[in-house]
Formats: structure tokens, C-alpha cells, sequence
């Protein structure tokens, strides 16, 4: 996953947090909510978009590949076909040179025997001619002898000229191959030439279909970009509204704790749950409370002798007057979480009770000091306290 990608999913992480960290909104908000999830969701699709975008673009680089390799190599054949030819051409034009001279040597040949025979039989220049020295007498060996030497060259001669013969049928033999094996580099040529053509037009497509899905990629990581700035502003908004809520005064809290979430592990309630009762909020956790004492829990500021419900199911742990919380309830609902109920007119259980979820454990009063009448209200984990408005709906 590249820098792009992680971004986003660092952005859609923040975004998961928090549906679960900030407290539940009010109607417009709750549409600002539903918003965002859908633009999630938006996002989330572009993101497999961009994938297949992304694995389409990875599959067109290694078909390139493929096909501008074979253009490679269809060139280097017929670069080598080129060669070839050219040797053929050159071997072609030498043949020829020799073929001529050749046939100038023959025809030079049989110009000189012509002349010979000439001489020999016709020519009375010298006074003897090969004819006179046959009607002469018989006993003049000198005279046979030289018949026998013009017999002798003229031979020489024709077997010179039968020589020559043989070597321009060889040449004729050559080229003829010379010109089949060119024949046959033409028509590879030619197959090579078509290959390469749509080599290159598949080529030219490839390109035109890989311009396009960059296209799409740019397009589309534009838009992730455009859609996570939104996302982020949004929430930002739903965080500040959240945080408003937090410091906010005065929300009534008309629902109760019910039978619903009773025997359910308290680790799997967050934001689930209720305050134990009804009446108006009045001072939140973390709020200034006097100097610098901070609030621990929730005040719910309620009439005489409206019922305290347990949250969820536990044990009764405490119950009894406490300075500072006067009759306080305390249950433990087990896995290190504990809640705690404060200035009530009455308790209704003992310590080591087992009460259910929605049952009522106490009725609200103004005892420990309080000069209003109300609850405080606080969870804690492992001993230690934390917010409760993240974990209950209002």
C-alpha cells in the first residue's frame, strides 16, 4: 500500500474512533454523522476502484513489455535479414564480375584456336602449312613431329576453353543459389515486416488503453483527496460539537436502565448504557468543580425519591454513608469496573447483594452535604475513574 492509500486508511481509522469516543449527538448531528459514514463508504469504494485501477495498470506495463521486447527482436531479425541480403547482393554482383570474366577469357580463347586453325591449315605465309606437311614425303619425321605439336596446343586449347565452360556453369550454379536463399530472405522479410506492423499496433492500443487508466488514477486519487479533506473537516466538526456536548449544562436525561443489557460482560456496553436516573445534567466529568478539583463523575440534578437503577448486573460491594458522597452504592461489575451511585436518600440493597440491570438500588436525595437534591454518578476501571458520558446514551 502506497503513502496515498495509508493516509486514507489512517483517516478512515480516526473516523471509526470516533463514532465510538464522541458522545451520542443530536438529531442534526446524528445526519451529520450518518454523512460521513456514507462518505466513508464513498471512500472506501474509490479505494477499490483505485486497486483495480492500480492492478489493471500493472497488468498493461507487463503486456508492453512483452510486445515492445518481440518488436525488439522482430528488429534485430530484420536487421540480420538486412545483412544477409546485403551479403547476398554483394556476393551476387562479384559472381557477375567473374562470370564476365570468364566468358571475355572463353570468347578470348577461342579467338586465339580460330587463329590457330587458321595458321595451321590455311596460312601459307610460312611456306608450311599442316595440309603441305601430310602430302609431303613420308620419311620427313621432322615434319610429323610438328604436326604433332600443333596437335598438341590445339588440344590445350579447347580443354582450356572446356575448363573456362565448366567454371561459368559453377558460377551459373552459385548464383542461381545465391538468388533462391534471396528469394527466401525476401519472403521472410515480408512476414517479419507484417509481424512487426502489428506488434506495433497492438503497441500503439496498449499505450492509448494505459494513457486512459492513468487517467482514471489521477482522477480518482484527486477525488480520494477531495473527499478525505471533507471527511476531515467533517470530522472535525462532529469533534468540536462533541466537545460542546461535553462542557454543555442542562440535558435532560428522561431514559432509565433497563432488563436488556442485564448478564452482558460490562466490557462489550460502551455506549449502551443509561444513567441510573432521570433529571438534568448538571455537571460533567472533568469540569471544574472548585479550585482545582476536577469532577470525577456526573452530577444529575433530580427530585427527592426518584429511583437509582443499577446500570448493568454486579455484586453490591459498598453501601453505606460516605463523607463527601453521603449514602453511596457501589457495585462491582466484574473485569476491574465498578459504578458508583452517591448522595441518595436511601439504599435499597447490601453488600453482597447480586442485582440486575434496571434494577432500583436507591432513591435520589441531597445527603453528604449537597445542598440540591440529585445523584452523582461515577464508573471506574481498575480503580481508577473515567468518563462516563462515552460509555451511555443520552
Amino acid at each position: 500500500m502506497g503513502k496515498f492509500e495509508n493516509k486514507i486508511a489512517i483517516t478512515l481509522l480516526a473516523l471509526i474512533l470516533s463514532t465510538t469516543i464522541f458522545p451520542r449527538a443530536s438529531s442534526a448531528e446524528s445526519i451529520e454523522q450518518k454523512k460521513i459514514d456514507n462518505l466513508r463508504q464513498k471512500i472506501e469504494d474509490k479505494q477499490k476502484d483505485l486497486k483495480q485501477s492500480k492492478k489493471r495498470q500493472k497488468k498493461i506495463y507487463r503486456d508492453l513489455k512483452k510486445s515492445e521486447r518481440a518488436i525488439s527482436k522482430t528488429n534485430l531479425k530484420l536487421n540480420n535479414i538486412a545483412n544477409k541480403q546485403k551479403k547476398i547482393h554483394n556476393d551476387l554482383q562479384k559472381l557477375e564480375k567473374r562470370a564476365r570474366v570468364v566468358r571475355k577469357n572463353i570468347n578470348a580463347e577461342k579467338r586465339l584456336l580460330e587463329q590457330f586453325v587458321y595458321h595451321l591449315y590455311v596460312n601459307e605465309d610460312n611456306g608450311a602449312t599442316a595440309l603441305k606437311i601430310l602430302l609431303g614425303p613420308q620419311e620427313n619425321s621432322q615434319k610429323m613431329l610438328e604436326i604433332r605439336y600443333l596437335s598438341y596446343i590445339s588440344k590445350s586449347r579447347k580443354k582450356l576453353i572446356s575448363n573456362l565452360r565448366d567454371s561459368l556453369t559453377d558460377l551459373a550454379t552459385i548464383t542461381d543459389e545465391k538468388k533462391a536463399t534471396e528469394s527466401k530472405l525476401l519472403k521472410i522479410k515480408t512476414t517479419e515486416t507484417v509481424q512487426k506492423k502489428k506488434l506495433l499496433e497492438e503497441k500503439k492500443k496498449k499505450r492509448k488503453i494505459l494513457s486512459k487508466v492513468k487517467g482514471d488514477i489521477k482522477r480518482t486519487e484527486k477525488a480520494l483527496k477531495n473527499d478525505e479533506r471533507i471527511l476531515n473537516k467533517k470530522i472535525r466538526e462532529l469533534a468540536r460539537a462533541a466537545k460542546k456536548r461535553e462542557t454543555k449544562t442542562g440535558i435532560s436525561n428522561t431514559q432509565l436502565p433497563d432488563a436488556s443489557l442485564d448478564g452482558k460482560a460490562f466490557r462489550k456496553l460502551k455506549g449502551k448504557l443509561r444513567l441510573p436516573t432521570v433529571g438534568v445534567l448538571k455537571h460533567r466529568y472533568g469540569t471544574r468543580r472548585e479550585g482545582d478539583i476536577l469532577w470525577k463523575g456526573v452530577f444529575i440534578d433530580s427530585k427527592p425519591g426518584q429511583p437509582v437503577k443499577a446500570i448493568a448486573s454486579g455484586q453490591v460491594v459498598f453501601a453505606d454513608w460516605l463523607g463527601g458522597f453521603g449514602n453511596l452504592l457501589i457495585i462491582d461489575h466484574g473485569g476491574g469496573y465498578l459504578s458508583l451511585y452517591g448522595n441518595n436518600e436511601s439504599l435499597l440493597e447490601e453488600v453482597g447483594n447480586t442485582v440486575k440491570a434496571g434494577e432500583t438500588v436507591g432513591t435520589v436525595g441531597n445527603t453528604g452535604g449537597n445542598r440540591n437534591s440529585g445523584l452523582y454518578f461515577e464508573l471506574r476501571y481498575k480503580g481508577k475513574p473515567f468518563n462516563p458520558l462515552k460509555w451511555v446514551k443520552l
